[in-house]
């Protein structure tokens, strides 16, 4: 098991009523779609490559997209979002396997999906279950009803990125969307909302783990003190790459990376600006013909200058677009699908269910929709870009933060009211634009 060798746990997979008992290594030098048995101490291992996993899910995303657009009634948002919340807590204790708890309209019935209202549970490896665990459960209960489960191989990232910066972005001045990153980490993300700080300063929020490597099922925390060494925050990110010696945009003022707490877990970051500062509420438009075909012109792109967030979505708004501007995929523009869905972080060194180990979970997050084949909504790099709604007003408002994206293509976002809320700040502290 070249890379992780320790990785390994036994398990059971049923044939009918049959059980064997066998092994699964995961192995990222395994190829795609391809897994090797051997025979050790008479008992049967299995080398898998984690990352390359069924395709049945991103298949049933695709019939949901189109039932979606069949029947806009068709997500029983409440019965959802209540199964995940009063049950999540039980299926993680009890199912070391389990990557993702959310819903979804279409379910797999003797592998033929069937319209209907169902919770998922994602795992990496399907028809395996850890020994001495019990099976998924075929039904939720809650206060509202009963729900049935369905099965699925999938997983979650987050989305920062490590490749490398370059002349054309760096941004004068900085705008929503912008590549950032800071001196604790090499990575880069997204710049996402601008905010108020005292004395008339002015700051952004990002995701944590684009500034600090932080990642583990303990809370982290930073919180600048006057006597503490500054860490700075680059614009692009990187930026030792692009050529230029001006690229200190900021200061990291606090930061929190808070897993595994409920209701709403968050991964967020105040940074202050000390350069470039804006003075509008315009996007970074890589691509001014991507903008066109979501319906902007060149004399009015998008900009989102009134300082309005969402704390709450509910069924009216299902059918309201989402807007995001990201360092990597540009302007894109998705629907919500979903709150309360839980996922738990897949990362090298940190990703895998091993028995016993405490996982690290975000809990409370919505979900959106993939976007399209060719414009999705998030791709590595988006991390800590502001996602918004526009309202019936045709003003954009915020409604969270994109930390990351599943194996299926959908986005994972932290509420806008949990951030400010960790953070300290208030709903009136976004930056509103003259």
């Amino acid at each position: 098991m070249e890379r992780y060798s320790t990785t390994q746990f036994l398990i059971h997979k049923e044939y009918g009523y049959l059980e064997e008992l066998v092994i699964i290594g995961y192995d990222t030098t395994i190829p795609r779609n391809k897994i090797i048995r051997t025979e050790e101490e008479k008992v049967e291992v299995y080398r898998k490559n984690p990352y390359h996993i069924s395709d049945e899910a991103v298949f049933i995303n695709n019939l949901h997209l189109m039932r979606r657009r069949s029947e806009p009634g068709a997500m029983k948002l409440e019965i959802m979002q209540e199964c995940i919340n009063q049950n999540a807590q039980t299926l993680w204790r009890k199912h070391s396997n389990l990557t993702i708890i959310t819903g979804d309209t279409i379910r797999a019935v003797n592998k033929s999906p069937v319209p209907e209202t169902c919770i998922v549970l994602y795992c990496l490896s399907k028809g395996y279950i850890p020994s001495n665990e019990e099976p998924f459960p075929k039904e939720l209960s809650c206060s509202l009803g009963k729900i049935k489960t369905d099965v699925r191989e999938g997983y979650f990232c987050l989305g920062p990125t490590h490749l490398k910066g370059d002349l054309d972005a760096y941004n004068d001045p900085i705008c929503m969307g912008s590549n950032i990153g800071g001196s604790m980490r090499n990575a880069s993300g997204s710049l996402g909302l601008f905010i108020n700080l005292p004395n008339n300063e002015k700051g952004f929020i990002t995701c944590c783990h684009v500034l600090f490597d932080c990642i583990k099922p303990n809370c982290f925390s930073y919180a600048k003190e006057s006597t503490d060494a500054t860490h700075h925050v680059v614009q692009p990110g990187n930026s030792s790459f692009c050529g230029r010696t001006d690229t200190i945009c900021g200061e990291i003022k606090l930061a929190k990376f808070y897993p595994n707490v409920s209701p709403v877990s968050i991964d967020a970051a105040i940074v202050k600006v000390n350069s470039r500062m804006p003075t509008t509420g315009h996007f970074v438009i890589k691509n001014v013909p991507q903008a066109i075909d979501l319906g902007f012109t060149r004399s009015a792109l998008p900009v989102f200058d009134t300082g309005k967030v969402r704390r709450h979505i509910d069924k009216a708004d299902l059918e309201k677009p989402l807007l995001k501007s990201g360092t990597s995929s540009g302007l894109t523009r998705s629907l919500f699908r979903l709150s309360g869905t839980q996922v738990r972080i897949f990362d090298d060194g940190v990703w895998l269910g091993i028995q016993g180990l405490e996982p690290i979970v975000m809990k409370g997050q919505y979900e959106v929709e993939s976007g399209s084949i060719h414009n999705p909504f998030f791709i590595t790099g988006d991390s800590g870009s502001a996602v918004f709604m526009k309202d019936s007003d045709g003003k954009l408002a915020c409604i969270g933060i994109a930390i990351g994206k599943t194996s299926y293509d959908t986005t994972v976002v932290t509420p806008i009211g949990a951030v400010l809320d960790g953070l300290g700040l208030k709903d009136s502290d976004a930056t509103k634009f003259p």
